[in-house]
Order: structure tokens, then sequence, then C-alpha cells
């Protein structure tokens, strides 16, 4: 992986070729920030121009032996540590290395809630246990195969045991010879502070709306206005615009209902409303479940374009239409009340109740809400 592949991030991409160009490779960094900013990109890339054999112009070459190896993440001097379920005392991370590549060669920009899913089960949480610090302690400990340095990697160190991170102080403290750690966090307030002073503590930013845009017209042939509500709705990060773009027929899906809901309310359509209350409750319960988490942020935003400022609306322009015409009915005296009816139906779709019955009461009450 190139810095070149990078989305955005330039400040920082300097920075770490600096550091190799003035020969201050530290033994240990902190690579913290939120998801989808490009923190486990920025990682390999940093590992990968580390070691390679022939830079070009502030970058890895990406044609010599190391950066070939590096391409498929195979590199031998290269070592990664992250969460996983461990089938037994001795289980580590090696057990999942292929599809941990595999997910990295598809896009680094993912989530631990995709990586849970991957390893069978996205309702546990995975750990990086005591077992794994044998691992890390012993892989650092062996001479490089091919290159002047070793890279340790560890994905998510704030889901390392408190017996795995006292495991490996003295190790990340005082490494062997020209071996880099570069622990790559989510949420760098939960790591065991013993470990986080120990490592150059580098800041990874939001990814600009303008970085954003820019790939989604170059790369995925959006149109401007497709690509400028994406980055608006993308919040800095690239895996949530990854999201987006898979959930986008969803979206088309929910707005469509909503947008129906309202002027079926608005017109007191009460037989209207049975038939859209008995197409809802047909549907799973997670489809309906994202439909009045939707609704809430419809709701939301419409109340927020009251205000006139276009910087704190998150929606496409299909909604941003909807909302020029809907938001002037959502007012201090009906907002809370509006939140309150579709919390209450989220709540009484996770208890299981009755959808039918959930969805009717639901949109009968916002009959008086929308036009009392």
């Amino acid at each position: 992986m190139l810095f070149k592949d990078i989305i955005g991030q330039e400040v920082v991409i300097n920075k770490l070729q600096s550091f190799v160009a003035k020969d201050r490779i530290s033994q240990a960094y902190l690579f913290s920030g939120k998801q989808g900013v490009g923190k486990l990109a920025l990682a390999i890339s940093f590992a990968q121009y580390i070691m390679c054999k022939n830079k070009k112009g502030g970058d890895s070459c990406g044609e010599c032996p190391s950066c070939k190896k590096f391409q498929k993440l195979e590199h031998p001097d290269c070592h990664f540590v992250f969460p996983f379920f461990a089938k037994s005392s001795g289980t580590n991370c090696d057990a999942y290395i292929q599809d941990f590549r595999n997910q990295i060669l598809d896009t680094p920009y993912f989530d631990i809630s995709k990586w849970w899913d991957i390893m069978g089960d996205a309702k546990k949480e995975g750990i990086i246990n005591r077992s794994e610090s044998n691992n890390i302690i012993h892989k650092i400990n062996l001479t490089s195969y091919e290159s002047e340095y070793k890279v340790m990697i560890i994905w998510y160190p704030e889901l390392m045991t408190q017996e795995c991170a006292n495991s490996i102080l003295k190790t990340l403290e005082e490494p062997p010879h020209k071996t880099v750690f570069i622990l790559v966090s989510n949420n760098s307030d939960k790591i065991m502070e013993t470990i986080s002073s120990r490592t150059q503590k580098i800041e990874i930013p939001n990814i600009s709306n303008d970085e954003i845009r820019k790939v989604l017209t170059d790369k995925y042939h959006k149109s401007e206005d497709d690509a400028i509500s994406l980055s608006k709705l993308s919040l800095g990060s690239w895996t949530r615009v990854l999201n987006l773009l898979i959930e986008t027929e969803e979206i088309k899906r929910n707005f469509e209902h909503f947008t129906l809901l309202m002027r079926t309310c608005w017109g007191r359509k009460v037989l209207d409303l049975i038939k859209w209350s008995n197409t809802i409750a047909g549907w799973g319960r997670e489809q309906q479940k994202s439909f009045l988490l939707y609704s809430i942020k419809m709701v939301r935003e419409s109340f927020m374009n009251n205000f006139g400022d276009s910087s704190i609306i998150y929606a496409n322009s299909k909604e941003e239409k909807f909302m020029e015409r809907f938001s002037p009915f959502i007012n201090e005296e009906n907002l809370l009340i509006l939140f309150k009816e579709l919390n209450k139906a989220y709540q009484d779709i996770q208890r299981n109740a009755n959808p039918k019955l959930v969805f009717l009461d639901m949109s009968l009450k916002l009959i008086k809400v929308i036009r009392p």
C-alpha cells in the first residue's frame, strides 16, 4: 500500500516521510482518531515505506521485492496483531491472519463490527489475550528476514487484556534494535497509560469533505451533487461513505416511506395509514428499526433546517428538497413529541411487540402532532 493510495491525510503523510528522511524513526507510535480516517492504511503504508528498497518521490516504489510482498501483506518482517475470538487458551492472531489480510486487501477502511462479522459472530467482541503477548514477544525477538527493520502493527490496542498489556510493556519500552511498533486505535483513552506513555502519539484527523468529494467523483464516478451530499454525510470517515454507498437502497426505501407517512398524516387519511402500517409491519424487525432511526434523523435534520445553516444538515439532495417544504411544520412545540413517539415505537419493536399495532398507534398519534 502506497501513501498515494491514502484518502487525504497529506499533513500526516508529510510527517511520516520526514521521520524516515531524517532517520528519526521512533520505536513505538500511536495512531489515534475516529473510525474511517485511514489509520490502518497509514500504518501499513508507513511500514512499507520504511522497508522499501527504492523510495521514489516520498513514496514506496511499489516494485522492489519488499513492496511486492506488501502488496499481498505477506512481508515476513511486518507482523499484525488484532482482536480475535480465542478458541482455546493457546489461540493467537495467526489463526485468523489470512482473513485479516483479505479484508485489508478488499479495503483497509473497515470497522470493528465488520471484523466481528467476518469472524462469524457480530454480537460478540474479541480481545487481544495473554497468549498473544507471548506471540508478540516471540516475533519481535526473531532476526529480521529481509528488511533492516521489523514492524509490529497492533490494531485496536484498547482491546488488549491487562495481562497482555503488562506482558509487552518491557518489550514496547526497550524493543530490539530497529523494531517499530505502530498501535492503531479508535479510542486511545481506553489504552492503559503505561502502554500509551511509551509511544509517540500521532492524531489522525477527519478526512475533509473536499477530499471525499474528489474521490467519489474521480474514482467512483458519482455526480457532483451526489458526491457533495455523501461527503456531508460522511462526517470525515471513508468507512461511513462505504457504508452509505451500500445502504443507498435502504435509504431510498426509508425516504419513500417516511415522506409517505408524513403526507398521509398531514392529509389525515386514516385508511391509508392502516395500509401504510400493514406494509411496514411486513418488514423484518431490523428493517423496521432502521426505518424508525431514519425517521428520527429526518425529524432532527428538518428542525435544524429552520436555522438556515446548511453546514449542520446531513442530508442528500432529495432529502433536502423534501425538508424545504416539511421543516416549517417542525418546531419547538412538536419536536420533542415527535422524538418521543418515534423512540417509543423503536423500543416497542426492540421488545418484539406486534408491529401492526406499534406502527398504527404511532401513525395515529403523529396525525395530531403534524397537523393539530
